[in-house]
């Protein structure tokens, strides 16, 4: 009997597999046992056709294949590779003492080409012991995001070569950002917008969600893209998480922050992520990353209520026939929202032709779900001729520097802690780390009133200021933090309500 390894996907999740392959007297074919799904089933035939292409020998007699262990539910066909090299191993063809250490991972064509492979970085950190990993030349572009040695080739006979012969195939030359096109991105290209430019700052400086109402082409979008470039670099360790999300989905990541931009009339499975075998959504893709919802007022209520939890927790689990797959969420949600149906309520430039009626339900509508999850609400108005063609302002470079100076704070005050933001302190934490003076106590309680705030959106106002002190480079908290802070808090402010 031979052994070979190999892994396969829960979620995002690999975990390890051996395919044994044992050839025994009787009828010829090709039997799979493990509780292997119907792609693995039908496996057979291609394995079959690769092997007999590649000009090796196909037993004649009964080739029993196991997946252990039994009790795990087998998908993909990313195991046809280890089912073919454990055939060939059980029939002398290929010398496995090469590949005692080894994971094999790709699908076979009948010509026994390899072909590139959904997830295939959660399946290598799903082994228990990292060793080598054979996979296909067309995932080599993901070698930055693996642990171990890389071994990339393009058919089973080469695969066979190496095996028996030490052969390797040349090494692509390619990365993840290779395969990228990046756009440059600088706030200095945003004109007369400093106020909503000092926002963005300060959402990025302490990972604060933010709502951006205007007119159309005020801007929003525009500050919206170039907010990734705000929250620094990633480490190699949010690499790999970022990585492994996209891996699965067969899609191609970098080392520049995601940017996720759905479409108002998406999917709640398509948002949140699902599907009978779940699959990873928007909310994943962005991790680590930007999630951006324009035209949020747009959005049905019940995808924007299958947010809330997601966002505070940082994760999101999905039940499946008595399985549970989680998919990481941590991202920073940036959102826009015209201040009216027609779009130009509060536009000096253009007439608003809603009625009163309409005006208050879409208010209703973007003071809803995630009113309470967001922390900076800011009105974006339109700007003169001179500013626009004139006043550049803040470079990203330059706002960069005023972010470190607030990061580095924040590094410092939670480094025994379990949280990196002032936006993820917990209610416990705020008294020891946000101390406010009596006058700072004195206008947060007056606006508790007037705002009709409760205790979690006077903790996110809290949050807000410690942020804004650090951006200013101060201790404690000031009054003018407060106010600031309380300034960004209310809808109706968005509307010049008092």
């Amino acid at each position: 009997m031979i052994r070979v390894k190999t892994a396969v996907l829960h979620g995002i999740e690999g975990q390890e597999v051996s395919v044994e392959v044992d050839l025994k007297n009787g009828l010829p074919g090709l039997i799979v046992i493990g509780l292997g799904d119907t792609v693995v089933k039908e496996a057979t035939e291609r394995i079959k056709g690769a092997i007999i292409n590649s000009g090796y020998h196909y037993p004649h007699g009964k080739i029993i294949v196991n997946l252990a262990p039994a009790d795990l539910r087998k998908r993909g066909s990313h195991m046809e590779l280890a089912v073919a090299i454990g055939i060939l191993g059980a029939t002398g063809q290929v010398n496995l003492s090469r590949g005692r250490n080894c994971a094999f991972f790709g699908e076979l064509s009948l010509s026994g080409e390899i072909l590139p492979i959904k997830g295939l970085v959660p399946l290598t950190y799903g082994l228990k012991n990292r060793g080598k990993y054979i996979i296909p030349r067309g995932n080599y572009y993901e070698k930055d995001l693996i642990q171990g040695e890389i071994l990339p080739f393009s058919s089973l006979k080469a695969v066979c070569a190496y095996l028996n012969y030490g052969e390797k195939e040349d090494i692509p030359d390619s990365s993840l950002d290779d395969e990228l096109e990046r756009d440059s991105l600088d706030f200095a290209d945003v004109h007369g917008q400093e106020q909503l430019k000092r926002a963005a700052l300060i959402s990025a400086a302490g990972h604060h969600p933010m709502l951006m109402v205007g007119s159309p082409g005020t801007g929003k979008t525009m500050v919206a893209r170039r907010i990734p470039s705000l929250l620094g670099e990633m480490s190699q360790k949010e690499m790999v998480e970022t990585g492994i999300v996209y891996s699965v989905l067969a899609k191609k990541s970098g080392s520049t922050r995601p940017f996720r931009e759905p479409y108002y009339r998406i999917s709640q499975s398509a948002l949140t992520g699902g599907g009978q075998i779940p699959l990873p959504g928007e909310i994943s893709l962005a991790h680590n990353g930007v999630l951006f919802l324009d035209e949020l007022g747009e959005y049905d209520n019940k995808v924007l209520n299958a947010l809330r939890t997601p966002i505070e927790d940082k994760k999101i689990s999905i039940s499946r026939q008595g399985d549970v797959y989680t998919f990481p969420c941590d991202f920073l949600l940036i959102a826009a929202a015209n201040p009216c149906k027609c779009g130009y309520l509060g536009d000096d430039r253009h007439k608003c032709t809603c009625t009163a009626a309409e005006i208050e339900n879409y208010k209703k509508k973007l003071a809803g779900p995630l009113a309470n999850r967001i922390d900076i609400n800011i009105f974006v108005p339109n700007i003169d001729y001179d500013a626009y063609r004139h006043d550049k302002g803040l470079s990203t470079e330059e706002m960069l520097e005023v972010i470190e100076r607030a990061r580095l704070a924040q590094e410092r005050r939670y480094k025994d802690l379990d949280i990196s933001y002032n936006s993820q302190l917990q209610s416990a934490m705020i008294d020891k780390y946000c101390k406010l003076s009596e006058d700072c106590e004195r206008v947060l309680k007056e606006a508790y009133d007037k705002f009709k705030l409760n205790p979690r959106t006077c903790e996110k106002v809290i949050k807000l200021a410690r942020t804004i002190a650090d951006i200013e480079g101060k201790e404690d908290i000031e009054l003018s933090h407060i106010m600031e802070s309380l300034s960004y808090r209310s809808i109706e402010n968005l509307y010049g309500g008092d």
